[in-house]
């Protein structure tokens, strides 16, 4: 099924935070597809962050009781007159992978072309406080007192010749200051 599009789109990367939701849906192939016995499902690892970290254990030469691959399950899709739909609380941290996908009356899987969406979530108490400061230490420790009155005429010259002056500034140790 490469003639329409799953949403989130196929190849999407996301960042949500623990108690978000996301909604997967997936439009019907054709018109007569909801009379015809079509199903959809969401490939995914959401919601098995344990078995994942198991499988990723298990790379680094850990024992491992299922096979690699058991965070992954199927879940059914919602029906509507659209197409099909999902929408899922996202419950734990970690790194998710999910795909939509139909099957025909006959058994036969029909996926959307693309990579999966990844799905990155964080930690709530990662949403918010986060500060981060940008400072200019240009700005700080009198930067103006510092220039020199006797360079003034040179430097007017150089900066109508095009060249840029960069006058004593700022110091790290002036911005520590304040």
């Amino acid at each position: 099924m490469t003639d329409y599009q799953m949403s989130p789109a196929s190849g999407t990367r996301l960042l949500r935070f623990v108690g978000d939701r996301v909604r997967f849906t997936l439009p019907h192939p054709r018109p007569e597809a909801q009379a015809e016995g079509w199903r959809a499902f969401l490939r995914t690892n959401l919601t098995r962050a344990a078995r994942l970290r198991e499988e990723t254990l298990s790379l680094l030469g850990e024992s491992l009781a299922d096979p690699a691959g058991s965070a992954w399950r199927d879940i059914p899709l919602q029906e509507d007159s659209e197409g099909w739909h999902l929408d899922l609380a996202l419950t734990e941290p970690g790194p998710f992978q999910a795909k939509a996908y139909c099957v025909d009356p006959e058994g036969c899987q029909h996926w959307p072309g693309g990579d999966n969406v990844a799905l990155t979530v964080h930690p709530d108490q990662l949403r918010t406080a986060n500060t981060i400061y940008c400072a200019f230490p240009r700005m700080f420790g009198g930067a103006a007192a510092r220039q020199r009155p006797d360079l003034a005429l040179a430097v007017a010259a150089l900066d109508g010749a095009g060249y840029a002056v960069i006058p004593p500034s700022g110091r790290l140790r002036d911005l520590t200051a304040e």
